[in-house]
């Protein structure tokens, strides 16, 4: 059984883009908003983790940044 964290392989990521052509295998994956990177020789890897959790599926975190000119309250010393 593969892992989350297995790398999707040459022939898998041909079946699952439809190409074999690599810049069409990353056109398919941006489309996708599936996370990858370019191996020397320009092929998309990723893993079947990012595969099945696409980057255009997840939620932001909704952390604020305090009012740093509040601290202050325009007050010098």
């Amino acid at each position: 059984m593969k892992s989350e964290n297995d790398i999707i392989t040459d022939d898998e990521l041909e079946k699952i883009t439809g190409f074999q052509v690599a810049n069409k295998q990353v056109e398919k994956l941006i489309e996708a908003g599936v996370w990858f990177v370019k191996n020397r020789e320009g092929k998309p890897r990723t893993t079947w983790y990012h595969f099945n959790h696409p980057l255009k599926f997840r939620t932001t975190n909704s952390v604020s940044e305090p009012d740093w000119g509040a601290m202050g309250n325009g007050k010098t010393t």
